[in-house]
């Protein structure tokens, strides 16, 4: 109680205090930065997330190949969810200009749940929204079938058993297929018109889903019943588990996004370190004060144990309020981007605030404030007797840990966390060593340098510990403002440049062979480069290491589905370079080799749990081909070439039926050409994927926006790791400003000094912080993101000369007041 009592009688002094005021501003920053990038990124998550459950039709898909029961349609709506569905399969339409196998969707009331449908009048013409799903009677056609069925708009057309009104053309499907090969035109009509076609029967394979989308807990409760009651076979499809594509590019956008906030957390450690540090030497005399007076030692540092804690509590909660109202005022200028208003915050945010707040007090400012356990009461009468520094690895390991905890929670991501929490503490260790050297090497120098420079640098050399703070900081702000300066630009830009504007938008497939040179000359003529052609066989896995595959083996909805249905294969003699080698090696000599060999995408070798060395069996074309798996590889889906998820040697594969299939840029004015190509073969199927595309970039738009806004907030805590560096060398820069000028130095002299000293400690900082930014840049840009790295060479010169001019300038107005004190004040205060 007794401490309680002092701790509440200091709080007046405690705020008068300048070390408090730049602890509690650390904190209040720090986790204001936190909270606000933990609100924000929040809401942005939830809306990236519904934005990209467009690319699905709803926010939770049920896929099955049996009827789908009544009683989930019924437990959804229970749940205040709204439902809807559809069933697909093939089927051959016959008109009098030929047949054409398509894909039918018999869609239901309220189809999509999330975005829309867009139609137009005739074959690619101008787009508008589909008000709600066909009309009974009518049906909607993909653009391809009008020329090869010969039909328009206003015909009538034979589906099945039952004559159906062409009543538009569908220009963009926001849930075609998850696949991209999935290769038949679309045809859409009302489900209400299905079971008069006759084309389903109890021995008909088909698939029906069941589309669900509502609010995010109620989805959870949802899809916990699903897990437990559907049946094996049932595949339950979000937006994390669709298309490779979009998965790919929403989850480089959450990647930045923690990225952001791990910031924060790194330079709210290194603020508050640095303020426990100058806080702890100045409550040294009024320790030694109160043992004098015959406060136990207990008492005195319960005592600032409890009034950090208060200060730190008070700091949290001013921090979480600003962190508010910062993403609140952040939501009102980039609500629209997403479409519409930004989802309301949880509350897990304020939670994370206060508890990341205490986390980084205790974790980064606890060993500092310890050692006042042991300041001599000696210190009263005599101030040389100094206080005994803490314990560098104590400090470290403390230090460390607390910020792998807050790391690795905020990141969200192992590879993210741990790549940051490495270079963090590598970026510490060379900060360290280079101020120890820095010590060394000004020791030597400073008798060669002249004027202003030989006083700087040997205030540096004297002071080895508070240098070594004092460049920590520095460095650690700088390669802070350098990461959002430089390095965000940088990396930010070569996610933007990974789906160029020029990506292909169009897949061109079912070129035969003897067609491939003729198409590729057709192309050509009409300005568009193909991104090379492939083969493309049809091939069903039918074992694993000799033991048989069958789709009952496998309880995860995705394998099991990969089970019963074929593969795409293709063969190739060169490894593609932008398909990242992971585990194995690519065949170097296919044709030497006793067993012929495979190369497989790793999402797909860890659904079905093959790796390298396991046996593979495909069943193509009525005969069985085995291949060994010497490779696994990194595809990037978005950048939208052709790419396939089992290659073969090219012998493995001869003699097997195999089409072509190329990617290209077609720009708007080539749609002629194009057409005139299709009509000139005829087999040929051009597959439009331009909506995919642009939503792909819509993601990665918003998402950069975030990120940059987002990175602002750090701003704050690289600059109180400034301010704090710069004050924990005040008091004892007053009295040597004291003594300069009793020595006859003029103010001017004084600040020259100042000034060499801080140029010489920013422009080292600054070094170092470069060095580490562009680390930090290519290890995030090249080892998480998967994106390749460029060296910007500005990164040093603004590192060095900003670092030594910026700290000069903040150095110099922070240490502005002492030069106005009278020195004789000073040396007697000593």
């Amino acid at each position: 109680m007794k401490a309680i009592g002092f701790a509440l009688r200091a709080l007046p002094r405690d705020l008068r205090s300048r070390e408090m005021r730049v602890l509690a501003m650390a904190l209040a920053v720090a986790v204001g930065a936190l909270t606000a990038v933990g609100f924000f990124t929040d809401r942005v998550d939830q809306a990236m997330g519904q934005r990209a459950t467009t690319l699905i039709g709803a926010d939770l898909v049920l896929e099955s190949d049996d009827p789908i029961p009544e009683t989930w349609r019924e437990r959804a709506r229970a749940e205040g969810l709204n439902t809807s569905g559809f069933v697909t399969f093939p089927t051959v339409v016959v008109t009098d200009a030929g047949s054409e196998l398509t894909s039918v969707k018999a869609v239901g009331p309220g189809y999509p749940l999330r975005g829309e449908v867009l139609l137009s009048d005739r074959a690619y013409g101008e787009e508008r929204p589909a008000e709600g799903v066909p009309e009974p009677g009518t049906v909607w056609l993909d653009p391809r079938l009008f020329a090869r069925l010969g039909v328009a708009v206003g015909d009538r057309i034979q589906v099945g058993e039952r004559e159906l009104r062409v009543a538009a053309s569908i220009a963009q499907e926001p849930d075609r297929s998850g696949s991209l090969f999935q290769l038949a035109p679309r045809l859409m009509f009302n489900r209400a018109d299905l079971d008069s076609t006759g084309l389903i029967s109890e021995a008909s394979r088909f698939d029906a889903h069941l589309l669900v989308a509502g609010a995010p807990e109620a989805l959870g409760r949802f899809r916990a019943w699903i897990d437990a009651n559907a049946p094996p076979g049932v595949e339950v499809q979000g937006v994390e588990n669709a298309r490779p594509e979009m998965r790919a590019a929403l989850e480089r956008a959450r990647a930045f996004l923690g990225l952001a906030a791990i910031m924060a957390v790194v330079l709210a450690g290194a603020a508050v370190a640095v303020a426990a540090h100058s806080l702890a030497g100045r409550e040294a005399d009024a320790s030694a004060l109160l043992r004098c007076f015959g406060a136990r030692q207990r008492l005195v540092l319960t005592t600032l144990l409890l009034r950090l804690g208060v200060v730190g509590l008070a700091a949290s909660a001013v921090g979480i309020g600003v962190g508010w109202l910062a993403q609140n005022g952040l939501v009102s200028l980039v609500g629209a981007w997403f479409g519409d208003s930004l989802p309301p915050p949880s509350l897990r945010p304020v939670g994370v605030g206060l508890a990341a707040g205490l986390i980084t007090l205790v974790g980064f400012g606890l060993v500092p404030v310890l050692r006042i356990r042991r300041v001599p009461v000696m210190r009263v009468l005599q101030r040389s007797a100094t206080t005994p520094e803490p314990s560098v690895l104590a400090a470290l390991g403390l230090a460390i840990a607390a910020l792998a905890v807050l790391v690795f929670y905020q990141a969200g991501d192992p590879a993210l966390a741990r790549w940051i929490l490495l270079g963090t503490l590598g970026m510490l260790l060379v900060l360290g060593l280079a101020a120890a050297g820095l010590v060394r090497l000004v020791g030597r120098l400073r008798g060669r340098a002249v004027s202003g420079w030989r006083f700087g640098l040997a205030n540096l050399a004297r002071r080895p510990r508070t240098s070594t703070v004092q460049m920590v900081g520095f460095g650690l702000g700088l390669l802070a403002l350098l990461l959002l300066a430089v390095v965000r630009v940088d990396v930010l830009e070569a996610w933007r440049n990974d789906v160029p504007p020029d990506a292909p938008n169009q897949f061109m497939v079912n070129v035969q062979p003897d067609d491939v040179d003729a198409v590729k000359n057709r192309l050509r003529d009409a300005g568009i480069e193909p991104a090379g052609f492939y083969p493309m066989i049809r091939g069903r896995l039918r074992a694993i290491n000799d033991n048989p595959v069958e789709p009952e083996s496998f309880a995860e909805g995705r394998a099991r589905r990969l089970v019963e249905r074929e593969f795409n294969l293709s063969w190739a003699e060169r490894h593609r370079p932008e398909n990242e080698i992971v585990a194995g090696e690519w065949w170097s000599n296919p044709g030497a080799r006793e067993r012929p060999a495979l190369s497989v995408e790793e999402g797909i070798a860890d659904v079905l749990g093959v790796e390298t060395g396991d046996r593979l069996t495909f069943n193509v074309a009525g005969q069985e081909v085995t291949g060994e798996v010497t490779n696994l590889r990194r595809v990037q889906w978005d950048s939208f070439k052709v790419n396939f998820f089992v290659l073969t040697t090219p012998g493995m594969l001869d003699g097997a039926p195999a089409t072509w299939i190329t990617s290209y840029y077609a720009p708007p004015e080539s749609r002629g050409a194009v057409d005139a190509l299709v009509r000139e073969f005829p087999g040929v199927t051009v597959l439009n994927v331009e909506q995919i595309l642009e939503q792909v970039r819509s993601i990665i738009r918003q998402g950069t926006r975030a990120v940059e806004y987002v990175f602002v907030f750090t701003v704050l805590a690289g600059i109180v790791v400034l301010v704090a560096a710069v004050q924990a060398s005040r008091d004892e820069r007053r009295v040597e400003i004291a003594l300069l000028r009793t020595l006859g130095a003029s103010r001017r002299r004084v600040r020259s000094i100042l000034g060499a000293e801080f140029v010489a400690l920013g422009a080292l900082a600054g070094l170092i912080a470069s060095s580490g930014a562009a680390l930090t840049g290519w290890a995030v840009t090249d080892r998480v993101l998967n994106l390749p790295y460029h060296f910007n060479p500005w990164l040093f010169l603004l590192g060095v000369g900003g670092g030594g001019i910026g700290i000069a300038l903040a150095g110099l107005i922070a240490t502005r007041s002492l030069l106005t004190e009278r020195p004789l004040a000073v040396l007697r205060r000593e």
